[in-house]
């Protein structure tokens, strides 16, 4: 039985190896970083738990800067993609932000990562060709 839930400061080791299974997924956040987005967005991120095994299988961040949502590392195990647990994940995602007022949903996904542009454009998400994504590190 699955169950989604709002990721909690307590699922960083199971979240975490998730995410490292994941292909496609770029620098991954510590315990310090993950704590901080969980605190500044409480109960908007989701994971998807398999309660027979107890073990996290699925997981998204979600976050909002006021006026647009995001989206940060969907990722769902091997062996239990393709059943609509990202797609759920996603949804109740998406629930949460409307909650809030907020109205459009962005998320970023690799140039060359073909199969999460199938998942996203599968479920309505539309690609953007009109802006260009630049970044700075910092410190």
């Amino acid at each position: 039985m699955l169950s989604f839930d709002a990721m909690t400061r307590s699922d960083y080791d199971q979240v975490l190896a998730v995410w490292l299974a994941a292909e496609g997924l770029s620098h991954l956040e510590s315990r310090a970083e993950f704590e901080r987005f969980i605190d500044r967005n409480p109960g908007l991120s989701v994971v998807c738990r398999d309660l027979e095994a107890d073990q996290i299988i699925g997981a998204v961040w979600c976050g909002h800067d006021g006026r647009r949502g995001y989206l940060y590392h969907v990722a769902v195990a091997e062996g239990f993609r393709r059943q609509g647990i990202g797609t759920g994940m996603v949804e109740q995602c998406l629930r949460n932000l409307e909650a809030l007022g907020i109205k459009r949903c962005t998320l970023f996904i690799f140039v060359t990562n073909s199969d999460a542009e199938k998942f996203w454009k599968a479920i309505g998400w539309q690609g953007r060709f009109d802006l260009k994504l630049m970044a700075k590190d910092l410190g």
